[in-house]
C-alpha cells in the first residue's frame, strides 16, 4: 500500500461524518391482499396439523414438539432463551420443560459458568422422539413439494422465509440481538458452498447481472478459499437458520503484510434491516484488529445503506470507479478501516 493512498484514507477517515439515509416509504397495501394473507395463514395452521393433539407424529402437543425441537437442535439450551425461540412467556415455558422431564425426555444440567442457570439437553428417549417428528415433519413437506414443479420450490421457499421474518420482526417479544448472536457461527458449515453462490448470484442478478456467471465465478473462488490452509487471523463467519447459510462474510489477509480484506459479504435479501449484516461485520473487524492494520472492502453499486454501515464501524470511501462486471456497467467502490479506526471516530465524537 503506497504512502499516498494510506495519507488520502487517514485523510477521509478523520473527516468522516454520518449518513442519514432516509427512511423506506411504507407500501401500498390493498385489503384485498391482507384478508388473503390471513386466509391462507389460517389454512397453514390448520393443514399442518397445529389445531390438533397429539401433533407431529407424537404423544405432544404442538409447543412441546417444538421444544424438543429446538433442544435438540442447540443442545445446552438455557430456558430463558428457548422461551424466547418459541414466543412463550418464562412461567408457560417452565411448566412445558417440567413435563417433558417428568417423561423423561429432557434433562437439565448446571451451567458451568452459572450455577444459577441450567443448560437444556435431550435424553436417549428424546433423541428417539426427536428423529420420529423430524421423519414426519420431512414426509409432510416431501409430500407437498412432490405436488409442485421444480423450479416452484425454490420460489415457495424465498417467499415463506420473506413472510417468517417480516412475522418475527414484528414480534415485540423478541430479543432480537440474542436471537441473532445465537444463530452466528463461524468457520465452514456442509452446504454454505452453494448458499452463500446462490445468495451473491440473486444479489447481483437484481442489478440485471448475468447470475450464472455470478455464481460460477463466487462458487470457484469461495472453493480454492476454503480448501487452502488458513493463514493465521483469516476466518469466516456466518450466520445460520436450521441448515441453510443466509448470511456470510470473510476475513483474508497477510499476516507479513498485516493487510487483510472481507469479502463475500452478503445477508439474504429476506433479512436485510435486521441488523445481521451488522453483527457478521462486528465480528470479522474484532479479529481483524487483532492481526491487521489495515482493512479493505470492495463494493459494486452505489448503496447509501452500505456505505452508512461501513462507515459506522470506521471505514471510509477511497476510491469509486465505472467498471463491467458480468455483462453490466456498474460502480465499484472501495474502502479502507485502518486498526481501532472506529474507536478513534467515537473518541472525536
Amino acid at each position: 500500500m503506497s504512502e499516498t493512498i494510506s495519507i488520502l484514507a487517514i485523510s477521509k477517515l478523520r473527516n468522516a461524518t454520518k449518513t442519514m439515509t432516509s427512511p423506506r416509504p411504507a407500501p401500498s397495501i390493498t385489503l384485498d391482499v391482507v384478508h388473503q394473507l390471513r386466509g391462507f395463514s389460517r389454512q397453514l395452521v390448520r393443514e399442518l396439523g397445529y389445531l390438533r393433539s397429539p401433533f407431529g407424529g407424537s404423544e405432544l402437543a404442538p409447543s412441546a414438539v417444538h421444544a424438543i425441537i429446538e433442544i435438540g437442535a442447540q443442545p445446552g439450551l438455557q430456558a430463558r432463551d428457548l422461551a424466547a425461540l418459541l414466543r412463550l412467556d418464562k412461567s408457560n415455558t417452565s411448566r412445558q420443560l417440567a413435563k417433558l422431564e417428568a417423561m423423561g425426555l429432557v434433562r437439565r444440567e448446571s451451567a458451568a459458568d452459572d450455577a444459577r442457570s441450567s443448560r437444556l439437553f435431550l435424553t436417549d428417549e428424546g433423541r428417539d422422539l426427536q428423529v420420529r417428528i423430524d421423519h414426519f415433519g420431512t414426509a409432510q413437506v416431501t409430500r407437498v413439494l412432490q405436488q409442485l414443479e421444480p423450479h416452484e420450490h425454490d420460489a415457495l421457499n424465498r417467499l415463506l422465509s420473506l413472510y417468517a421474518s417480516a412475522l418475527s420482526r414484528d414480534n415485540a417479544h423478541v430479543d432480537r440481538p440474542a436471537q441473532i448472536e445465537r444463530q452466528l457461527s463461524s468457520g465452514y458449515t456442509p452446504g454454505m458452498l452453494g448458499d452463500v453462490s446462490a445468495m451473491l448470484a440473486r444479489h447481483f442478478a437484481a442489478q440485471g447481472m448475468d447470475a450464472k456467471a455470478c455464481e460460477c465465478h463466487t462458487a470457484m473462488e469461495l472453493s480454492a478459499f476454503l480448501q487452502s490452509p488458513l493463514d493465521e487471523g483469516n476466518g469466516m463467519w456466518l450466520y445460520r437458520e436450521d441448515t441453510r447459510v443466509l448470511g456470510c462474510i470473510v476475513l483474508e489477509g497477510n499476516p507479513l503484510t498485516r493487510v487483510g480484506r472481507l469479502r463475500w459479504f452478503i445477508v439474504d435479501s429476506s433479512l436485510r434491516g435486521l441488523g445481521i449484516g451488522k453483527r457478521l461485520l462486528v465480528k470479522a473487524l474484532a479479529q481483524a484488529d487483532l492481526h491487521f492494520d489495515e482493512i479493505h472492502l470492495a463494493d459494486l453499486g452505489e448503496s447509501s445503506a452500505t456505505a452508512a454501515l461501513y462507515g459506522s464501524q470506521g471505514f471510509a470511501q477511497v476510491s469509486a470507479r465505472s467498471v463491467t462486471r458480468w455483462g453490466v456497467e456498474t460502480t465499484e467502490r472501495r474502502f479502507l478501516r485502518l486498526r481501532n479506526a472506529r474507536a478513534g471516530l467515537q473518541n472525536k465524537a
